[in-house]
């Protein structure tokens, strides 16, 4: 494709060489660019009629057979009209080539897109089980993948609806070919859904739950001084077993009791 397209100016610094070596006047050398760009322009249109008549890949091959053919063609040209001849071959190859091409690196893209999409949801996890404790792991999976495949599931659920209410296939010159614009209307969609959720968790913050967090009090705190005073706040009485332990022992020196 990056051929088919520089080939439309790049035959131009070649053009006094070409003259001298077929003896022909430098004036009569923009058949040459002409003659490319017309077929060019000719046959990029008919590209979409021919994909959905034969199969995308199947003119994609016959443009690329086309172009190199006729690029190795010009190169064995021996008078001024066989050249102008490859050349306009060369642009319908070329005119073919670039279309076709895009369409099937746009599917492949697509596929790489949702590829990199699914690869986030790793790196997501690792960021929010930072600040979680060994002890709350096992809650915190639950709740991240209950949340995650369920998101999943709507996410498909909605993308499939708003894709068939548009059509996944059209019919074309009595062929069913696949419809573009459902897969338009599903990666439209997500985007939408994508943009209001990170707009949603601009709004999350995270002391919201700390009233909802259970710390874990350690002697000479000041919540356990609130829990020797009387205070029965959970979050101020709560102890650790190894705390129970610790305070079961007698200090340094002190004789154990029976």
């Amino acid at each position: 494709m990056f051929m088919a397209i520089i080939d439309t100016t790049i035959v131009n610094v070649a053009l006094p060489t070409i003259s001298r070596d077929l003896s022909v006047p430098l004036n009569r050398m923009d058949g040459l660019v002409v003659g490319y760009l017309v077929s060019l322009a000719a046959f990029i249109p008919a590209s979409g009629w021919l994909g959905d008549r034969f199969g995308t890949r199947r003119v994609f091959l016959a443009a690329l057979a086309i172009f190199t053919l006729a690029s190795a063609l010009c190169r064995l040209a021996q008078t001024f009209g066989e050249l102008v001849g490859f050349r306009a071959l060369q642009g319908a190859g070329g005119g073919m080539l670039t279309p076709t091409g895009m369409a099937m690196l746009y599917r492949a893209l697509m596929f790489l897109l949702g590829l990199c999409q699914a690869q986030n949801l790793v790196p997501l996890q690792a960021a929010a089980f930072a600040t979680i404790t060994p002890a709350d792991t096992g809650a915190a999976s639950t709740l991240f993948n209950t949340a995650r495949q369920l998101g999943m599931a709507a996410g498909v659920a909605i993308l499939t609806t708003v894709a068939s209410a548009v059509g996944l296939t059209q019919h074309a010159a009595g062929r069913t070919t696949s419809h573009l614009a459902a897969y338009h209307a599903g990666l439209v969609t997500a985007s939408v859904i994508a943009l209001i959720a990170a707009g949603a968790a601009q709004f999350v913050d995270d002391r919201a739950a700390a009233a909802t967090m259970r710390v874990p009090v350690r002697r000479g705190t000041p919540a356990a001084a609130a829990g020797s005073a009387g205070c029965h706040h959970p979050a101020a009485t709560e102890r650790r077993p190894s705390e129970s332990r610790d305070a079961a022992l007698p200090a340094p020196g002190q004789p154990m009791s029976s």
